[in-house]
């Protein structure tokens, strides 16, 4: 390596960088590209832009090796353009890049994109010249002349190194002497790549001339070419056979520079060598299958020469432009023209000129879009100068990728088939005319039941064209059963060879149709059928009309109902038809009333206004339908629904009236027995007090049926309930609705049902209704309707509700007065002993006593007597309460000062050590109220606050008004009042659970809130055990 440094140096990159390249232009023949690169001794040449400014664009590039390429595959060099061929120049660098790297970064630049040349180029892309490996290499040969540059040469020749040594071709560098010596020059330098590919060490070949890798099929040729170059100096580039250490042999690409000293005297060469052993091998099967397939192609085309111009078709060929480049010579003698004359588009000057234009366009079409050609034109014969027609047809020949290479095509001479085609048509088309005028349908069908050509009867009956049917079998148009008896028709009329006549039953989109079909057999010249012709007949309404009118017989001998027939035509209408049923009816025979009129089943009873309106209808020729009262042969009645209906001719006259009687005497019968049970039922519904309905068994139980008196008991109209679905339920009360609906339903299970409930009257009070209604089912057992009625049970309601109430207030006195003899026994007990006791120590011990004590026992007794009576006045109160005996008086009176004077007269009356706070803060409040029932309020609210409270607490009392009421506030710090007491507080003799011994009978409370109500008032309690109590009363003022 250190030799390879003294050999080597670059002073600059400029020194690699080919100024001058060759350039073509893009439109430059391919032939001129390649003739230029052979003159200027260059493996390439550049593809430019604006060839002749002072700025080029690279577009591409052609090499050597694309010479090579383009010969293996036997291109079309003439025909083509450097542009065609060339590679793109998809990778350029910038010189100003160039110049801040070195020949390391170029060289790895090459050997990464495997590129052959590298443009350097401008800030503008445009073309400044170009980098290879032989430019590389003659720069070699350039010494430094300076220590700097030196020093700058050795740090890039240590790169230049680096690359080499890593370079994936193998770099041999041999000295320049010995060349005419039997052991030639010495190897000085080979790479790790060499080693690699020639399988020789650095140590094993160093020293060693480079001939030990030639052998003995190494190309002389080529051997002497490289010595006479190295011999005057110049690089080369070759390939040859080198043997590998192991004996065996491998190409390689091999190209040597020669390297020269300050003095221009060569030293050494450098031999860059790349292995081409694949890519032989590759050359060498590819130029192996190029032969093979060169062969088989001269075959091929000498087969198809003679195919060519042996059929009968004229035969030519087209490249995959439309360029028409062969015509057999069928074609050259029809047109008396040569191969030269016809070539390209020179073959539209014997086309029709009313034909050019369409030829043109199809022609045009199939090399655009690729699909195959076929196409009628007139073609000029030269021979007779006519014009004949032909059936152009070509299909493209592509390769492997599918790219169209050619195109193969053939004109056919169809001008008589025209002429045959075109007599043929005329004659069809008068045929044709023909059968599609005419009514009935037409077919032929051939011995295999195919069809050959139906009329246009045929395509409209059975809504399907001539096109679709033409060839396809009748077991494919027609069901298999109704084909099998076409065809078995058709058998006979081949195997027979006559005609038949047929009823064929044929299927259409209306349904079955029937047909009369002519069958006849069409022969050949032989007189042997070959097809069968139909013509058919629609015969439905005919068919159809023959069956009605036998099974109008049939119905008109089979009715029930007597019918006539009178013709209109003759003088007093006489009877000329009447069925058995005229008969039966009247006891006549036909033979009996023929030819007279009907007149005389009327007997004597002939002023019916019925009659004339059945003359009024004959007169004018109308339908009439009446009732009248006709007598049978034994003189007995009977009703006659009559209907008569005029027959017209075609011309509009009337001819006949068909008479259709009716015997309807048991219907009139039970109409009037009806009729008289109608009247019964409608007495009895408007005459009893219930109201009779039907209603629906499901769903909303919607009303069918209700009895007119309903408005008597509702207010509101019959059709009310039937004309809404919704009427009967929506009026339901809601509380009621629920257990209706409920009995409702179990009415389907139980078959009765029995349901009271409330119903909203039309005046907007609820009424309680009685309703009992029962399921009707039929014989099956399927709910039918429901039946029922309604009565107005309100009065009876009201009558429980008060006998309910009498029984609950009978009982609730009952109550009273046990608990009261319970409380007042227990009450004035102890009143009674206080006075008894007091009243015997007075009798015994009054003359020992002093006065003061003696005061004191009658005190006791006063005190025992007062308490008695204030327990007789409670319950007094309350039962006058009790029976409403308690009258509401009031009177004008100022609130303040009753309340100051009531309280002070308590506190005189009963002996307290309690403080009672009384709070107003209003001077004088008027008012209009009842001073002996605001007194039981107050009184006994301030009592209990009293009684209720542990002594020396203090009981507020505050008075205040709001709006138009008085507010009265009585709060103490008492026991208080459980929670559980309270719903109860109000009642008679209750008292709270914890009074424990604290005397009282439970009548305050009771009496305080009668007489609020009677003030209507409003009394509010708020309690808590332990803390005390506070109730506030609220009373009108009534100013």
């Amino acid at each position: 390596m250190h030799a390879l440094t003294q050999l080597v140096s670059l002073p600059s990159i400029d020194t690699v960088i080919d100024f001058s390249p060759v350039t073509v232009t893009p439109d430059t023949s391919l032939l001129d590209a390649v003739a230029l690169m052979h003159q200027q001794q260059a493996s390439y040449v550049l593809v430019v832009e604006n060839l002749f400014t002072d700025k080029m664009q690279v577009l591409g590039w052609f090499t050597d090796q694309d010479v090579i390429r383009l010969v293996c595959c036997k291109f079309d060099f003439p025909a083509a353009t450097i542009s065609q061929v060339m590679s793109v120049a998809a990778i350029s660098l910038k010189y100003s890049q160039a110049q801040v790297n070195d020949i390391t970064y170029l060289i790895s630049f090459l050997q990464q994109y495997q590129l052959p040349l590298l443009p350097i180029v401008d800030e503008e892309s445009q073309l400044v010249g170009i980098v290879t490996f032989k430019t590389i290499y003659q720069a070699l040969q350039i010494t430094p002349s300076s220590p700097c540059q030196l020093v700058d040469t050795i740090e890039q020749l240590r790169l230049f190194e680096s690359a080499v040594v890593n370079a994936n071709d193998a770099i041999v560098i041999t000295t320049a002497d010995a060349l005419d010596e039997p052991l030639g020059p010495q190897i000085v330098y080979v790479n790790e790549a060499f080693t690699r590919i020639s399988g020789w060490s650095s140590a094993e070949v160093v020293g060693k001339t480079p001939r030990i890798l030639q052998g003995e099929l190494s190309d002389r040729t080529q051997l002497d070419r490289i010595r006479t170059a190295l011999q005057n100096g110049l690089p080369v580039k070759a390939e040859l056979i080198n043997y590998h250490k192991n004996g065996s042999t491998y190409w390689i690409d091999i190209n040597i520079v020669p390297i020269a000293d300050a003095q221009g005297k060569i030293t050494h060469f450098v031999s860059i060598q790349r292995d081409i052993t694949e890519q032989k091998q590759e050359n060498i099967e590819l130029e192996t299958r190029v032969e093979e397939r060169t062969q088989a192609l001269q075959k091929s085309e000498e087969r198809f020469r003679f195919l060519a111009e042996s059929i009968p078709q004229q035969v030519w060929i087209a490249r995959s432009d439309g360029y028409v480049e062969y015509i057999n010579q069928r074609m050259q003698n029809y047109l008396c023209c040569t191969q030269e004359e016809m070539l390209g588009w020179k073959w539209q000057n014997w086309v029709h000129p009313e034909d050019l234009s369409k030829c043109l366009d199809a022609w045009h079409n199939s090399i655009v879009t690729g699909e195959p050609l076929e196409l009628e034109f007139r073609w000029y014969r030269v021979t007779d100068k006519t014009y004949r027609w032909h059936l152009a047809r070509a299909v493209p020949q592509r390769d492997q990728d599918g790219k169209i290479l050619n195109w193969f095509g053939t004109n056919t001479d169809i001008d008589d088939l025209k002429v045959t085609e075109s007599v043929l048509r005329q004659t069809q088309a008068q045929l044709q005319a023909i059968l599609d005028n005419s009514p009935a349908i037409i077919y032929v069908v051939d011995n295999q039941n195919r069809f050959l050509l139906v009329n246009s009867q045929y395509e409209k009956v059975f809504k399907c064209s001539k096109q679709f049917l033409r060839g396809k079998s009748i077991y494919k148009f027609f069901p298999r059963h109704i084909a099998d008896e076409f065809a078995k028709n058709n058998r006979k009329v081949l195997t027979t060879g006559k005609p038949i006549e047929a009823e064929e039953i044929v299927p259409q989109e209306d349904g079955l149709h029937t047909y009369l079909s002519i069958k006849f057999p069409l022969k050949d010249a032989n007189d042997v059928p070959r097809a069968i012709c139909g013509i058919s007949t629609d015969i439905t309404d005919r068919k159809r009309t023959e069956a009605n009118l036998l099974l109008r017989d049939r119905a008109i001998a089979a009715s029930s109902n007597g019918i006539v027939i009178c013709d209109a035509r003759l003088p007093n209408l006489p009877i000329i038809y009447a069925n058995p049923a005229f008969e039966y009816i009247t006891g006549y025979s036909p033979e009996e009333v023929i030819g007279r009129n009907c007149r005389f089943l009327q007997g004597n009873d002939t002023n019916q206004p019925e009659i004339q309106e059945l003359r009024n209808a004959i007169q004018q020729a109308k339908n009439c339908t009446v009732v009248l009262r006709n007598y049978r042969k034994d003189g007995s009645l009977f009703w006659n629904q009559l209907s008569i209906s005029p027959v017209f001719d075609a011309d509009g006259n009337c001819t006949h009236y068909v008479g259709i009687q009716n015997d309807i005497t048991e219907r009139k019968q039970s109409e009037m027995a009806l009729m008289v049970s109608q009247q019964r039922l409608q007495y009895l519904l408007s005459a009893t007090p219930a109201v009779i309905y039907t209603c629906k068994p499901y769903e909303n139980y919607e009303i069918t049926f209700i009895s007119e008196n309903v408005i008597a008991m509702l207010g509101y109209a019959a059709k009310e309930f039937t004309e809404n679905s919704e009427f009967w339920s929506d009026r339901i009360h809601p509380e009621d609705k629920s257990h209706v609906f409920t009995e409702a339903a179990n009415l389907l299970k139980q078959g009765e049902c029995i349901c009271e409930y409330r119903f909203l009257h039309k005046n907007g009070n609820y009424i309680w209704v009685y309703d009992q209604s029962k399921l009707v089912r039929d014989d099956t057992g399927k709910p039918l309707e429901i039946v029922g009625y309604w009565t107005d049970i309100s009065k009876r309601k009201q009558l429980e509700e008060e006998l309910r109430t009498a029984l609950e207030k009978e009982k609730e006195l009952n109550e009273l007065k046990s608990r009261f003899v319970t409380v007042i026994s227990h009450e004035f007990r102890t009143p009674l002993s206080t006075i008894l006791s007091s009243s015997e120590l007075v009798e015994h011990y009054h003359h020992k006593w002093t006065e003061e004590k003696l005061l004191s026992h009658i005190h006791r007794i006063q005190h025992s007597v007062k308490h008695m009576t204030e327990m007789l006045n409670d319950v007094l109160v309350i039962g006058k309460a009790e029976v409403g005996r308690i009258d509401f008086k009031p009177t004008l009176l100022d609130l303040v000062e009753y309340c100051r004077d009531l309280l002070q007269e308590l506190q005189q009356d009963v002996n307290t050590e309690h403080a009672i706070a009384f709070h107003c803060e209003y001077e004088s409040i008027s008012c209009h109220m009842d001073q002996k029932l605001l007194g039981h309020i107050l009184r006994n609210l301030l009592t209990n606050a009293i009684k209720y409270s542990p002594n020396n607490s203090i009981i507020t009392f505050t008075l205040t008004y709001q709006e138009d009421r008085a507010v009265f506030e009585i709060k103490d710090q008492g026991i208080g009042i459980p929670q559980e007491d309270l719903p109860s507080l109000f009642e008679s003799f209750h008292r709270a659970a914890n009074v424990g011994n604290i005397p009282g009978t439970g009548l305050g409370l009771t009496i305080v809130k009668k007489c609020i109500d009677l003030c209507q008032g409003e009394i509010f309690v708020n309690s808590e055990v332990g803390v005390g109590t506070t109730f506030t009363v609220t009373l009108p003022l009534n100013n």
